[in-house]
């Protein structure tokens, strides 16, 4: 574990920004991992996923972001003001780690929130990308309008069984806000094959543990706003409020991603317009590189006459560090397939072979 003084400017005091390095130096870039929030802590959540990386051969850096676990006071051990807290600080953050390490290029990977910093840095220092791949990929505050549609397309408008199943829920009192945090989690950890029996359980009076525990994992309450060293949403998170459209207002219709961080909102500002950050990197990047959003993969190669290209779904999975979530029905558990991801796998996107 390494630390790294980050000199007073503006409204932010001195502190020590707090990043890990593992695995063996080589010749290739280095990963730089980038988790969601703002707030997911990135040194104590994923000591086993460097474990493996570095078994495999991975060059990895996470940075733990500034106001989060171990990054999260000042020199004097104050906690760090709402106003130390923009994407642009947090950007020159990673600079100054890979200025520090010595690293001319990096391969990124951003998963969420992760994403807008990753795709940000590439926007910025576009010299320094040597491939990236967006997860989830956010790119502006203008997404929570995308978010609504395609939410209610999914578990409200759809004319499946799962769908029907939401709106039961919703008829018989469900809370709204947990009946879409669940169903939302539960998609994207297992698609619909964890996601309709879920809900049909519930649905039937049946599968409440397995429902509790979803709920714990996916619900955005006050209990969730400092879970030290793993989640530390309280000062990180005025970004996603300030930049990010984390306080949009609801709508007034069923299943309103504004719903999710209502409860965190408090007398955080109001979200005040972000670029679209994935129109700044196609513009200005010079590594390939890959960005999913929902069920829509695309490929980027700069300078190829055929620019963005959609992905069949299963494409990426060649490419993705953690693989697919499954969900065993008899052994009761998430598994997930041994990690294949290789740094070289990034570097060779070439457009002729997304198609």
């Amino acid at each position: 574990m390494n630390r790294l003084r980050r000199p007073s400017g503006g409204d932010c005091p001195e502190f020590d920004l707090t990043y890990v390095r593992t695995g063996p130096r080589t010749s290739s870039p280095p990963l730089v991992v980038i988790p969601g929030g703002p707030g997911l802590a990135s040194v104590v959540p994923y000591i086993g996923f460097r474990r493996r990386a570095a078994r495999l051969g991975h060059d990895v850096i996470m940075i733990e972001h500034r106001g989060v676990g171990r990054s999260r006071t000042d020199i004097h051990s104050r906690d760090l003001p709402p106003s130390a807290m923009w994407i642009s600080e947090v950007v020159d953050d990673i600079a100054a780690v890979l200025d520090h390490e010595s690293v001319e290029t990096a391969l990124f990977v951003g998963s969420s929130y992760g994403s807008y910093l990753a795709a940000t840095f590439g926007a910025r220092h576009s010299g320094r990308v040597a491939g990236m791949l967006l997860d989830s990929a956010l790119q502006s505050a203008e997404d929570g309008d995308l978010e609504r549609h395609a939410v209610r397309s999914l578990f409200w408008e759809a004319d499946t069984a799962l769908a029907a199943d939401v709106r039961q829920l919703y008829r018989d009192g469900v809370d709204e806000r947990i009946l879409l945090d669940v169903v939302r989690a539960a998609y994207e950890l297992g698609g619909a094959e964890l996601t309709a029996p879920l809900v049909r359980a519930r649905v039937g009076g049946r599968g409440t543990l397995a429902w509790r525990l979803m709920e714990a994992y996916a619900t955005r309450g006050e209990s969730l706003m400092s879970v030290p060293g793993v989640y530390e949403f309280e000062l990180a998170g005025v970004i996603g409020f300030r930049e990010l459209g984390y306080g949009g207002r609801p709508d007034g219709l069923p299943l309103d991603p504004a719903l999710t961080y209502a409860p965190l909102r408090g007398a955080s500002p109001i979200s005040s317009p972000s670029p679209r950050i994935c129109t700044a990197l196609r513009r200005n990047s010079t590594g390939p590189w890959c960005y999913s959003a929902g069920a829509e993969i695309y490929a980027h190669r700069p300078r190829s006459p055929s620019g963005s290209q959609r992905l069949p779904p299963m494409q990426l999975s060649c490419a993705s560090p953690t693989g697919t979530a499954r969900w065993s029905r008899t052994r009761k558990r998430f598994s997930w397939p041994r990690p294949r991801w290789r740094p070289e796998a990034t570097t060779s996107f070439p457009a002729e072979r997304m198609t």
